[in-house]
């Protein structure tokens, strides 16, 4: 873990290029703020969350109107914008999928797909979508309540086990004819120690 980089106190990655990190894990500092140290990865210039892939995987049921097994992507790390604390849901730089799914649109069928988005379950008619979105192994948090629910769906019907806390969200089963949910909002630093 690279703490300083050129001396410099590092809030995002670029800041680590002069010491010749462009890639890997590096200590960064939320907000400029020394107290608040965080685990970053970096790639290609850009900052990632660390995660655990066992606890975030996001899904699209197969069956129904989409063609195919669905589709699981798992994630071991996600885009966040530390000026911003938002997260890049469909970055899939650190994202492993398996299956596939693909529908229809005005009787043409589409391609097929082949990951889903961080935090994301989605069906359309067949089995239903889940997912799991945690962030109990790191310094962050989702801010509530500007972090929400969003729904992206023809007739969405029946979410079941929804839990949204401020370190974990998970939905069980998400049915409807092609709907999607999925968190919206940004993540705030919750410092050593805030997840117990």
């Amino acid at each position: 873990t690279t703490a300083d980089c050129c001396g410099n106190l590092p809030p995002i990655c670029s800041t680590c290029a002069c010491a010749g990190v462009t890639t890997g894990t590096v200590t960064l500092y939320w907000q400029n703020n020394t107290s608040q140290p965080w685990t970053a990865l970096c790639s290609n210039g850009g900052e990632y969350l660390p995660l655990d892939p066992a606890v975030n995987y996001a899904t699209i049921g197969g069956g129904g109107y989409y063609q195919g097994p669905g589709v699981r992507t798992t994630f071991s790390a996600i885009r966040l914008y530390p000026a911003t604390g938002v997260v890049d849901r469909c970055d899939l730089t650190f994202g492993t999928s398996t299956g596939y799914a693909a529908g229809y649109d005005n009787g043409q069928a589409q391609p097929n797909v082949y990951s889903q988005c961080w935090s994301t379950a989605q069906s359309c008619g067949g089995s239903p979508g889940v997912m799991l979105a945690s962030l109990e192994a790191t310094m962050f948090g989702l801010l509530l309540p500007t972090t929400h629910w969003a729904t992206l769906s023809y007739k969405p019907y029946g979410a079941n086990l929804n839990t949204l806390s401020t370190f974990r969200a998970e939905v069980g089963g998400y049915g409807g004819l092609c709907a999607a949910i999925y968190l919206e909002g940004n993540g705030s630093y919750k410092g050593p120690g805030a997840n117990g």
